[in-house]
């Protein structure tokens, strides 16, 4: 009897764990949680707010997503929304600043191989025209680029992983 009542506990539990077992059918939900999503990391804003000699561009702001790539916000005419443009891809690090002595200012993106990619800042002030120039100055180990201001105005530098450092105005147009 003792043996009967436990097998019949058993196969009642095996009954009983069965019926409660479901299966999950909902659809995966992309949040901001999942980690698929591609976020901002960077982004620059209010670009051509409170000028002082430097020259508009046209862009409202400048995102780095997750994945490296990189979107323009371009400033919108009249009533129509701001659009957005991808630009570039495998980016490290953007970077805004004036070069010369002329009210010019560059878009500089640092990718992850080491080189440098820079918006065209004349054809985007002066046609309203988005050009990527790749691979300016050929360098391919660059690290980090730095600002450097003397006499004459604003210099760009690109730094190398040996610290060398190198004048990046004379390729931007």
């Amino acid at each position: 009897m003792n043996k009967l009542l436990k097998r019949t506990i058993l196969i009642i539990t095996i009954i009983l764990l069965a019926g409660c077992t479901t299966v999950n059918k909902t659809p995966k939900i992309n949040n901001k949680n999942n980690k698929d999503t591609d976020t901002v990391i960077k982004e620059i804003n209010d670009i051509d707010k409170d000028l002082k000699h430097e020259l508009p561009l046209g862009i409202d702001s400048v995102k780095l997503m997750s994945s490296g790539k990189v979107i323009l916000v371009v400033t919108s005419n009249n009533n129509t929304p701001n659009e957005e443009l991808t630009v570039s891809i495998n980016v490290k690090n953007i970077y805004i600043l004036p070069f010369g002595n002329g009210g010019y200012r560059s878009i500089i993106f640092l990718k992850n191989d080491g080189t440098v990619s820079i918006v065209n800042a004349e054809a985007l002030i002066k046609d309203k025209k988005i050009e990527v120039l790749d691979n300016v100055g050929g360098y391919t180990n660059v690290v980090s680029i730095e600002q450097e201001k003397d006499i004459d105005g604003s210099l760009i530098n690109v730094v190398l992983e040996s610290g060398e450092k190198y004048l990046l105005d004379s390729y931007i147009k």
